[in-house]
């Protein structure tokens, strides 16, 4: 009888054990997530600010463009209406 009560208590301080590690490691499973899905955002941000950047920079020379364009249209008209 004490050997049948040894053997339970036994199996039960060590399933305790047992849920006590699996808990540690979802815990640190959980953080490591955490942690790569942190940096992965972080990279995402910046590799959006610098698409960003690129499409202002290129817009501002498309714009510049349009405006040379303009100008030279009004120039070319200021000329016609001299003559």
């Amino acid at each position: 009888m004490k050997r049948v009560i040894l053997a339970i208590a036994f199996m039960a301080i060590t399933i305790n054990s047992c849920q006590q590690k699996t808990k540690d490691e979802v815990n640190e499973a959980t953080e490591a997530i955490g942690n790569d899905i942190d940096q992965k955002m972080d990279t995402a941000a910046v590799k959006m600010d610098k698409a960003l950047d690129s499409a202002q920079a290129k817009t501002a020379r498309v714009l510049d463009k349009g405006a040379d364009k303009i100008k030279e249209g009004a120039d070319n008209m200021e000329e016609s209406s001299k003559k």
